[in-house]
C-alpha cells in the first residue's frame, strides 16, 4: 500500500511502520481506512498554559471519529480542552474538579480533508493529560 500524499510533503504518518504501534505522536496515523492518534501522558509545562498533544494535518480524506481526553483522576485539579481546525477554536470545555464526570466524551469529530487540526490541554496545575482519536477516515477524488 503506498502513502497517502499530503501537505506535509512526505505523506502520511502510520505507513513506515507495517500499521503497528510505534507509540505516541503527535501525528495522526493511517492504517487502511482506519486513523487513530495517541498523544501518550504528557505533564504540563506550565500550569494555565495550554499545552499542545496532537498537531497535524489530514491529507486527502475525510475523517470521521471520535477523541478522548483524559486527566489524573486523583487531582483535584480545574482541566481546560482547545480543540481548532485551521487554527480556529471549535471546541473549548472546562472541567471544574477533574473528578467531575466528563460527559461530553467522546466527542464526535469530522475533520474535512487537507485540514489543520490541534488538540491542547492544561490545567491549574502541572498535571498529567492525554489525548486520544480514533476513526475512520474516507478517502476524496481529486
Amino acid at each position: 500500500m503506498a502513502p497517502i500524499g499530503g501537505p506535509t510533503g512526505g505523506g502520511q504518518a502510520g505507513f513506515g511502520s507495517g500499521g503497528s504501534f510505534t507509540g505516541p505522536a503527535e501525528a495522526l496515523e493511517i492504517v487502511g481506512d482506519h486513523a487513530y492518534a495517541y498523544s501518550g501522558i504528557q505533564t504540563i509545562a506550565s500550569a494555565g498554559t495550554f499545552q499542545t498533544l496532537l498537531d497535524f494535518t489530514t491529507g486527502n480524506y475525510l475523517f470521521v471519529g471520535t477523541i478522548s481526553w483524559c486527566g489524573d483522576s486523583a487531582s483535584s485539579s480545574d482541566f481546560y480542552v482547545n480543540i481548532k481546525l485551521n487554527g480556529t477554536l471549535i471546541w473549548n470545555s472546562a472541567y471544574l474538579d477533574s473528578k467531575a464526570a466528563m460527559s461530553d466524551q467522546p466527542l464526535p469529530l469530522i475533520i474535512p480533508a487537507y485540514t489543520e487540526f490541534e488538540g491542547s490541554l492544561t490545567s491549574d496545575s502541572t498535571e498529567d493529560v492525554g489525548l486520544m482519536m480514533a476513526g475512520r477516515i474516507y478517502r476524496t477524488r481529486d
